[in-house]
C-alpha cells in the first residue's frame, strides 16, 4: 500500500487483475461491485462496460454460449434440423460489430448478445463520419487510447478460416 500499487492479494481475491496504480483501482471498485452485484442478482444492464469485470474473457465466452444456445433452441423449435446443428458450441465463434451509438442512446440490453462499452483503440481511431472504420489517428492529435462506440458481441456461423485462427490462438 505505500508503494501505491495493488496488492497482489487484493487482485487475487477480486479475480481482477490491472496495471494501474491503487488509486484508479480503488476508485473503480464501486462501480466494479456495484455491476457484478446487479448482475449477480439477474438484473441485465442495457451495456456491460467489461473493464468492470473480473473475468472479461469468461464472460465474453458465456456470451457466445448463451447466443448459440438460444439460436439453437429457436432452430429445435421450428423443426430446422440443419439450421440447429449450425448453432452448436463446436460451429460458432465471437462475432463484433461495433454500432453507431454510444453507451447513453441504450435504453435495453441487445435481444440477442449483449453490448458492451469502454473498449478503445491504441494508434488508430474509429472514424465515426467516415462511416464507421478504422482509420489512421488525426495528425497532431494528442497520443492515447480512442474511444471506441458501443459493440454488440454475439455469436456467428464459423468459417474454416476463423476456426482455424481461433486453434490457433489456443
Amino acid at each position: 500500500l505505500i508503494s501505491g500499487q495493488v496488492p497482489a492479494e487484493w487482485q487475487a481475491a477480486c479475480g481482477y487483475t490491472c496495471g494501474t496504480t491503487l488509486g484508479p483501482w480503488l476508485s473503480t471498485l464501486p462501480q466494479r461491485f456495484d455491476q457484478a452485484h446487479a448482475m449477480a442478482r439477474g438484473h441485465r444492464p442495457p451495456t456491460v462496460w467489461l473493464g468492470r469485470l473480473c473475468s472479461p474473457q469468461g464472460f465474453v465466452a458465456a456470451t457466445v454460449h448463451d447466443s448459440a444456445r438460444r439460436r439453437a433452441k429457436e432452430a429445435r423449435d421450428n423443426e430446422d434440423e440443419t439450421d440447429f446443428e449450425a448453432w452448436a458450441l463446436d460451429a460458432v465463434a465471437l462475432s463484433a460489430q461495433v454500432m453507431s451509438f454510444e453507451r447513453e442512446d441504450v435504453r435495453r440490453p441487445a435481444d440477442d448478445g449483449v453490448y458492451v462499452h469502454g473498449l478503445s483503440l491504441e494508434e488508430s481511431r474509429w472514424d465515426r463520419q467516415g462511416g464507421g472504420k478504422l482509420a489512421e489517428p488525426l495528425p497532431f492529435a494528442k497520443p492515447g487510447a480512442s474511444a471506441l462506440p458501443v459493440v454488440h458481441l454475439t455469436c456467428a456461423p464459423a468459417s474454416a478460416k476463423s476456426k482455424a485462427a481461433l486453434a490457433s490462438m489456443s
